[in-house]
């Protein structure tokens, strides 16, 4: 999955809302003196995508992404408004939106090989360097590790991560629906009752259990299993049932707390559940049409129920505009000339179709460029300000020094007569006036650069470890 398919599947298209996990972005073990809220986790979930948007339109695969990007922190940039959005949070309600950011702030990745003693290995990275909010925008500020734990090519479940942040609202149900679809994903056969196995750290860890460390090891709350179903599992199965995901928890059991078990069914959904969350507003626009060409309710149903992906839903669009178009010449049967174009006019909207998509594949081209062009500019800014300031720095000391300024502006003079510069003279004569040009001279700093001789490969390295902004 290292190629083109390990970022064309987070979206194909501007309208969806999924994003894809990792084993290890869906594992990771979060400090457990941090108290994480679902809104929290949301939030997660919304840079997730956010990211990962942009990463399709930069690059096609996940290598070149972050090769583009180096080893630097990523600054994210997105407007307050599109983030609310995507976390279900008003942008009005404030105090929401700041907790929600503070919490995100507080998460911290931590691991150990569980081994004791001074032999063990164990440490922990911050998820986010920083975060401001101000004006309409906001901003967060990544590591390479956070960046890489996002985006990869070990993708083991894929999440409709607005559906969630409607849906379900606690952390714990949050992150079932994670591990539920993970496990899900390596199962082939989806028609009848699975069974999903999971032991106890597994299933705590995966669930973000808090702990406490004694003695190297790992005590949950509610460690006995009656009060972990109580606390966690009872609430978080029965909010993840309530939300009507694409899976139902029929019940879970466990092996004195050391194995648990999941009874899992999958839920018949059509791609109606999308659109209602994605389109809604053309969803009901083409309902509502339908229902004034005098179809009734079970002839809509059929229609809608009949979508399976954005193609189907796009002909009942052109359809639906066809009609309106022409309900002067229907003769008061609409309905009748609805369903004429549904039944005539595929062949003729595959090549409408086909002709959008080439039209969005140069919109991605076009937005590619642009988001190439502006990396690019941050890092020739890079180069340039990193060659200023060893520049500067090898100035320095020179023009506080009059024997070395002597030396350096008979270099200079060398320089200028050499090159065959049209000034050569005039810095000649200059200078054995007495009148030394200052350290802002091009010609200063040009004979400053050549002694320095910054190489590429030293330019470049460098510039790996700048930040980056993105704009998502």
């Amino acid at each position: 999955m290292a190629d083109k398919s390990a970022i064309s599947t987070y979206t194909e298209g501007d309208n969806r809302t999924l994003i894809t996990k990792s084993h290890p972005s869906i594992h990771f073990t979060l400090d457990p003196k941090v108290s994480m809220t679902g809104a929290a986790a949301k939030g997660l979930n919304a840079l997730i995508y956010a990211m990962q948007r942009q990463a399709r339109y930069l690059s096609d695969n996940i290598t070149e992404y972050h090769a583009k990007l180096g080893k630097g922190n990523t600054v994210i940039q997105m407007p307050i408004s599109e983030f609310a959005k995507l976390i279900g949070v008003s942008s009005r309600n404030y105090q929401a939106f700041k907790k929600t950011i503070y919490e995100m702030g507080d998460m911290k990745v931590t691991w150990s090989n569980d081994e004791k003693g001074a032999a063990g290995n164990f440490g922990f990275h911050n998820l986010f360097v920083r975060a401001e909010v101000k004006d309409s925008g906001l901003e967060f500020v990544i590591p390479p590790e956070s960046r890489e734990l996002f985006i990869n090519d070990k993708n083991v479940a894929v999440i409709d991560f607005v559906k969630v942040a409607d849906c379900l609202s606690s952390k714990y149900s949050i992150f079932l629906h994670d591990i539920i679809e993970e496990s899900m994903n390596g199962i082939a056969d989806h028609s009848q009752v699975n069974v999903l196995q999971f032991t106890n750290e597994e299933l705590r860890n995966a669930l973000k259990v808090p702990y406490d460390l004694k003695a190297g090891e790992k005590t949950y709350s509610y460690p006995q299993p009656s009060r972990f179903i109580d606390k966690v599992l009872k609430p978080a199965v029965s909010e993840y049932n309530a939300a009507e995901m694409k899976y139902h928890i029929l019940g879970y059991n466990h092996d004195r707390g050391r194995v648990w078990h999941f009874e899992i069914i999958p839920l018949s959904k059509t791609y109606i559940r999308r659109l209602e969350l994605e389109r809604p507003d053309e969803l009901h626009a083409l309902i509502m049409a339908m229902k004034q060409f005098g179809l009734n309710e079970l002839n809509r149903s059929e229609f809608i129920n009949s979508v399976v992906d954005e193609k189907d839903f796009e002909y009942l669009l052109y359809c639906k505009d066809v009609t309106l178009k022409n309900t002067r010449k229907v003769n008061g049967n609409a309905g009748g000339f609805f369903r004429t174009v549904f039944k005539n006019n595929s062949e003729q909207f595959n090549k409408i179709w086909e002709i959008a998509c080439k039209e969005r594949e140069i919109a991605s081209v076009a937005r590619r460029n642009k988001e190439q062009e502006h990396i690019d500019k941050q890092k020739e800014a890079h180069k340039t300000a990193y060659i200023k300031n060893r520049i500067d720095a090898f100035l320095k000391p020179i023009y506080e020094n009059e024997d070395a300024l002597d030396e350096f502006m008979e270099a200079l003079m060398v320089h200028a007569i050499n090159i065959k510069h049209p000034s050569s003279r005039k810095y000649k004569s200059e200078i054995e006036s007495g009148r030394i040009p200052d350290a802002t001279d091009p010609m200063v700093r040009m004979v400053a650069q050549s002694k320095l001789n910054i190489t590429d490969n030293e330019l470049n390295n460098y510039v790996e470890q700048q930040p980056i902004q993105i704009n998502v």
